[in-house]
């Protein structure tokens, strides 16, 4: 998940994390497919195969670039099915957000 507040890229896991500024927060559910994340964020999602290649790229010749390195990431829209957006905690709100 990416917060949109500070751009913190959070890895869910199935405990709570937050992000750097502390706006965004999110975790896997009990089922370990589904994201619960905090509104005003975005899903993040990596093509796996990717960055499975990009990493043996790398892992091949560390001390240069090489194009293979690359990979793909995407942004899960707002009706996927594998994220829940809940509402962010009043006290998560940064002052600049809060309703006057």
């Amino acid at each position: 998940m990416v917060c949109r507040s500070c751009g913190d890229v959070i890895l869910m896991r199935p405990e709570p994390r937050s992000c750097w500024c502390g706006a965004s927060s999110g975790r896997y559910l009990d089922d370990r497919s589904t994201v619960e994340q905090s509104e005003g964020t975005l899903s993040i999602a990596l093509d796996n195969g990717g960055l499975r290649d990009a990493v043996a790229a790398f892992d091949s010749a560390p001390q240069g670039w090489h194009p293979l390195m690359m990979f793909r990431a995407f942004l899960n829209p707002l009706s996927e099915t594998d994220v829940r957006y809940v509402p962010r905690p009043a006290q998560e709100i940064p002052a600049a957000d809060a309703p006057a």
